[in-house]
């Protein structure tokens, strides 16, 4: 007795493609995959690296659509010029500082930009904390 069959037997992609089709298909998509993962290292170091710090950039940064001061910020930590500075001395070099009720406990509070990322809801701030000589000797970023 002939009973069709409801499962078909799957055909192997040699026989749809041709067995050159499909290796040249695999390098195609490999070689793709690669090239992007390529651009987006590339983009993640140019748009995430820190930057040479610039007074007169970093005091444009609040009113800044790129917000530069998020990476100016990550070459200060990074370099650590900011240790042993006096309050003027910072002031003198970054400005007054933001206006804020967050982060009381911090010495001297500066609005970087919002953070890195997808979703960017929140901000990302440089904190700077002094000693009892008046000296910085924390300096971090932070999230609100």
């Amino acid at each position: 007795m002939w009973i069709p069959s409801l499962i078909r037997r799957p055909v192997p992609s040699t026989t749809l493609l041709g067995p050159m089709r499909v290796g040249k298909a695999l390098g195609f998509v490999t070689s793709l995959a690669a090239a992007c993962a390529i651009a987006v290292g590339i983009y993640w170091y140019v748009a995430l690296s820190p930057t040479e710090f610039d007074r007169a950039i970093w005091l444009q940064g609040e009113s800044a659509t790129d917000y530069p001061r998020l990476r100016m910020a990550d070459g200060l930590l990074r370099s650590e010029v900011l240790l042993g500075k006096s309050k003027a001395e910072i002031e003198a070099m970054l400005g007054p500082p933001t206006t804020t009720d967050k982060f009381r406990d911090s010495g001297l509070v500066y609005w970087l930009g919002p953070i890195r990322g997808f979703i960017r809801i929140d901000s990302e701030w440089l904190t700077l904390n002094f000693d009892q000589a008046g000296k910085v000797h924390d300096a971090q970023i932070v999230m609100d």
